[in-house]
């Protein structure tokens, strides 16, 4: 699956699953593994992708 930085659009609160119990997404942003529950959150524009996690680990090579 594709790993991406999303973060939430506006001041929403959208949690995260993947914690327990499930916490907010931070406003920066935070990598997630784009399945269906996020693919739904983006859909509904609740969320936006920041970038992905390949452009972030070309960005540190490049650094």
């Amino acid at each position: 699956m594709t790993t991406v930085v999303l973060k939430p659009v506006g001041g929403l609160r959208v949690l995260d699953p993947a914690t327990m119990p499930p916490e907010p997404l931070p406003k920066t942003g935070k990598p997630v593994t784009l399945d269906t529950y996020w693919r739904r959150r983006l859909a509904a524009k609740e969320v936006e992708i920041v970038s992905t996690a390949a452009e972030k680990s070309a960005q540190k090579k490049g650094a």
